[in-house]
């Protein structure tokens, strides 16, 4: 993982996946082989997967070392909740301290379903909008 001056709170993360959506509307992620069968953060190349994992590492959060077969956390495969909440934030990497930062969790939760179900980045940003009207 990389270290950071700044961790981002849950804010900035959803910040960062609205400007990757912007930049990238009609985009659907497409799965790479894996043996987990799931979306993933950071491919085996080292390259972005999903949106939220695009926005991770434009933040300098994720980057080629989230992939690992032999990682028995397989931080790479996690919800983004689960992510947040139990892997990130533990270890200081990202601030759980926004006021409504479980609206927001929710809000990156219901884009990550999306995006990673085939939806166009940006149908997946007024989806999660939605689902968490003001969240963002």
């Amino acid at each position: 993982m990389n270290i950071i001056e700044q961790a981002p709170t849950v804010s900035d993360i959803i910040a960062k996946v609205c400007e990757v959506a912007a930049a990238n509307p009609h985009t659907v992620y497409e799965r790479v082989e894996n043996p987990w069968d799931c979306a993933l953060y950071v491919h085996p190349d080292g390259s972005p997967g999903c949106g939220i994992g695009h926005a991770l590492c434009e933040l300098g959060i994720a980057d080629a070392s989230w992939y690992s077969e032999d990682d028995d956390r397989v931080i790479n495969t996690h919800a983004i909740r689960d992510l947040l909440v139990n892997d990130l934030s533990r270890i200081g990497i990202v601030k759980l301290t926004d006021a409504d930062a479980a609206r927001r969790i929710g809000w990156l939760s219901v884009f990550q379903r999306a995006n990673d179900n085939g939806t166009e980045w940006g149908e997946a940003v007024r989806l999660a909008d939605l689902a968490y009207p003001g969240a963002r």
